[in-house]
């Protein structure tokens, strides 16, 4: 490890720079380390645009060393590029990640299995029954599962690992040390535990909503190979899957409702391969003699309880759509009259309740727009995140 002046340097450059820029790899190529490119006061002959040029012209470190301390003072740790624990997966990408603020217990990621699990917020029953199954078999085999920290698929990876003494790794797409979604508190606070947090936005960042497709290159990259389990043709899990063909690693999409599933049919056309256990990913790591599966331990099994409450798998019963369509009808996505172009259908939908009725709690969303519960809390977070909504005391919401 370098001192701590070293992260600095590598946090003025993810911030200037931003998540995903690949002229951070173009610039340590040639310098060698991001003090060398702090240093250098002509940066116009490498490619940079006039934006770039102009945002690293900025060298006040203040905001930076605010950073550092702020991830270190909350428990996180910091890994930069040049650092020997920084995985040589992520290396290969054309534009990794300048820094990373990890927390919990760090694997090599080189050196053992690791699957990454993805899939809609939004999940059928079958998808949630099937990534509890595949997830909970993959980490009794010692194979790290890797996800996002969102809710539905993501969730439940995660937790069906935990609960079976598996190994496993959130990818966050917020800045170090936010909960999101809030309500998945404990699933933090067990993954800080028995497995490990990674954040690329430090403490201090301002994130934006490009944050969440960037972060999936990180999955793509950590993973030997992919799950897509459930997800329509225009999402973040899509991307991820077509990020990890790019790198020529293996995507799995399971067997079943192939109309459910509108992405993996996609993935299928793409040469992404049919899962049908556990066994066909174990078949396919067979064949990397450099890999091993990580010893699990029994004990582990019994010290973490559910980390997803019963509540939080319900999914939408027609019973339950029907009591609510004429309210949510409503509030129909076709009346988009200043909305937001980028809300998906189910923000839309809340951004236009909440602008005819100035606030409103979960529950009344979930209710009135015949959502589920964890579709109504995940999508209001989310747009707690990009800003369009803010949430109030007594778990209401309102239009910023």
């Amino acid at each position: 490890m370098t001192n701590n002046k070293d992260y600095v340097y590598y946090a003025w450059l993810s911030h200037r720079l931003g998540a995903g820029s690949s002229a951070f790899k173009r610039l340590i190529n040639i310098f060698g380390d991001a003090k060398s490119i702090y240093e250098c006061r002509d940066l116009s002959p490498y490619g940079l645009t006039e934006k770039q040029l102009s945002s690293l012209a900025d060298l006040d470190l203040k905001n930076e060393e605010r950073a550092i301390n702020a991830a270190l003072n909350t428990g996180f740790s910091i890994i930069h590029y040049n650092d020997e624990i920084y995985p040589k997966k992520l290396k290969l990408l054309s534009n990794p990640p300048a820094i990373l603020y990890v927390k919990g217990i760090i694997p090599d990621f080189d050196k053992y299995f690791s699957v990454g699990i993805v899939g809609t917020r939004h999940p059928s029953a079958e998808s949630l029954k099937m990534t509890q199954k595949i997830s909970s078999d993959l980490s009794k085999k010692g194979v790290i599962v890797i996800s996002g920290l969102a809710f539905g698929i993501d969730s439940e990876a995660h937790s069906a690992a935990l609960k079976n003494g598996g190994f496993t790794v959130g990818i966050s797409a917020v800045k170090a040390g936010q909960i999101y979604p809030k309500e998945n508190e404990f699933l933090y606070s067990k993954m800080y535990q028995n497995g490990l947090v990674i954040c690329e936005h430090s403490p201090v960042s301002q994130v934006e909503k490009s944050a969440f497709p960037t972060r999936n290159r990180i999955i793509s990259a950590l993973s030997d190979a992919l799950i897509m389990m459930e997800a329509p043709e225009k999402s973040g899990a899509l991307i991820t899957a077509e990020k990890s063909l790019s790198l020529k690693k293996p995507v799995f999409v399971p067997y079943g409702d192939i109309t459910k599933n509108s992405g993996g049919r996609k993935l299928l056309e793409k040469k992404a391969l049919p899962l049908s256990s556990e066994y066909d990913i174990l078949n396919y790591f067979s064949g990397l003699s450099d890999k091993h599966f990580m010893e699990i331990k029994d004990d582990k099994s019994e010290k973490i309880i559910d980390v997803i409450p019963e509540e939080k798998h319900f999914i939408l019963t027609n019973e339950k759509a029907s009591e609510t369509s004429r309210v949510a009808e409503a509030y129909s996505v076709n009346d988009e009259s200043n909305v937001p172009e980028e809300l998906d259908d189910v923000e839309k939908k809340i951004y236009l309740y909440l602008k005819k009725n100035f606030s409103a709690s979960t529950d009344q969303l979930s209710r009135d727009l015949a959502l589920s519960s964890v579709e109504a809390t995940s999508s209001a977070s989310m747009m707690e995140i990009y800003g369009y909504i803010k949430r109030m005391p007594g778990d209401k919401w309102s239009i910023l």
